[in-house]
């Protein structure tokens, strides 16, 4: 037995180091990540705070693998470090409903804390995603909670806003309501001031203020179930997959976002709007598309709506930083952005990070020679052309480059500079008639200029 148990030891380790190595050949390789997180919950809290860690700061949005690491955190008594970890799973993808259902039952069951906390941060959750259309889940917890503590008066104002809020669930809650609202006196689901108001109007009897206010949020249910009709045509399609996968998205799935942030905009709720694209870049999240439609909306609003340069700045740099690092194209956008609003640091920051994370595109090294041109940095542009050329990786990428430099820097670098360039490139690839070319035309010019 002692035997066969250092075999499997041993096994598991030669596992867990093999996905280790495949995962640093190919870090976006969701398949070796899934693998070895499954040997990594074999092994001791430090290898699986080493795996998830950093699979979780790759794939950011995979809500699952946060709960999962929480529940290892708590299993070893490390009760801080569980909550910890649902914090940073709501600062990464706070319009999530999953994981502020699972944070909040956690939080209520394990926490140990006060009434005030466990309000707190349901009201936080909400702030989020109570407008979510099957944010149900989140809003049934919250009233289990306060009915649990016999808060009758609670639980009948979380009614109310349940019932002024279009949810998929709101006919169902209309009836639970009620059966809730039947349950209890009218003492103890109204307010003092509520109860005046009831009185002024004689209606003296618990009966007549009952029907009163049925009559009330009968009128307050059906305006919001017609809102429900409304939405309810586009969430249908969207609530298909509303979680990020690392699979592509049938196109039928890519319209129908698109279709209902069309209706969302036209409506004009900035406030839904925004949190229907914050919806959407979850499943969509690989598609720039629809995050460069985001910052677009919220810059076309500035103006006009609640929006500041700051919140577009923010979707940039959530996507750029965090979701898709290794994309260069949404960060270019980014870069251009920054530059039309003066912001010279922020922009060479993009840069740096797009030749980061992916070295050697050929864009990003011209876009970015273009930028410290246009802002006067001719040194600069030198010192990026130099440190660049090794990182290309074929004999087409590094003459491309030598040429495009040329072009850009013709007119702005010293004669002495440019042809120590070109000679240095004739050196290097003798035979391309391109690079040739170019350099002709260069001394062609010079010379008609001294004419």
């Amino acid at each position: 037995n002692k035997t066969k148990a250092m075999a499997e030891g041993e096994s598991r380790e030669s596992s867990l180091s093999k996905s280790w190595k495949a995962i640093e050949a190919n870090p976006t390789d969701f398949t070796s990540w899934s693998q070895l997180l499954t040997f990594a919950d074999e092994e001791n809290i430090d290898e699986i705070r080493k795996a998830y860690s950093l699979f979780l700061d790759e794939f950011p949005l995979c809500y699952v693998y946060w709960r999962k690491y929480a529940d290892h955190e708590y299993k070893n008594n490390n009760l801080d470090n569980a909550l910890a970890i649902y914090e940073k799973a709501i600062e990464e993808i706070p319009h999530c409903v999953d994981i502020w259902v699972h944070y909040t039952a956690y939080f209520v069951e394990k926490s140990g804390k006060d009434e005030t906390a466990i309000r707190e941060l349901f009201e936080r959750a909400l702030s989020f995603v109570g407008m979510d259309f099957s944010s149900h889940p989140l809003w049934d917890k919250y009233l289990d909670f306060e009915i649990s503590r016999n808060n009758i008066r609670s639980a009948s104002v979380i009614y109310d806003r349940i019932l002024q809020t279009p949810l998929e669930q709101t006919n169902s809650y209309w009836q639970r309501y009620k059966t809730f609202f039947g349950r209890y006196s009218i003492s103890k689901l109204q307010s003092e001031q509520e109860i005046k108001e009831l009185d002024r109007l004689n209606l003296h009897t618990e009966e007549s203020k009952k029907e009163y206010v049925l009559r009330q949020k009968q009128r307050m249910h059906d305006i919001t179930n017609e809102m429900v009709k409304k939405y309810r045509v586009y969430e249908n399609e969207v609530l298909k997959v509303p979680y990020f996968h690392v699979l592509p998205l049938e196109d039928s799935q890519l319209e129908a976002w698109r279709k209902y942030l069309d209706f969302v905009e036209m409506e004009g709720d900035h406030d839904r709007v925004r949190k229907i694209y914050e919806r959407c870049v979850i499943p969509c999240c690989n598609y720039t598309e629809f995050w460069l439609r985001y910052t677009r909306y919220l810059e076309s609003n500035i103006e006009t709506g609640p929006w500041t340069v700051d919140d577009v700045r923010e979707v940039f740099y959530r996507v750029t930083r965090k979701f898709l690092k290794r994309r260069p194209d949404i960060s270019l956008y980014f870069a251009l952005f920054e530059e039309e609003h003066g912001e010279y640091q922020s922009v060479v920051d993009v840069y740096e990070n797009i030749i980061k994370h992916v070295p050697g595109h050929l864009e990003t090294l011209t876009n970015y020679i273009s930028f410290e041109r246009r802002s006067g940095n001719y040194e600069q542009c030198e010192k990026i052309f130099r440190r660049s050329i090794p990182t290309l990786n074929t004999e087409n990428e590094i003459i491309f480059f030598y040429i495009q430099y040329l072009k850009l820097m013709e007119s702005k670098s010293s004669s002495s500079q440019l042809r120590t360039i070109m000679n240095e490139a004739s050196e290097r690839f003798p035979g391309c008639k391109d690079l040739w070319k170019v350099y002709i035309n260069f001394e062609v010019c010079k010379s008609i200029m001294f004419v």
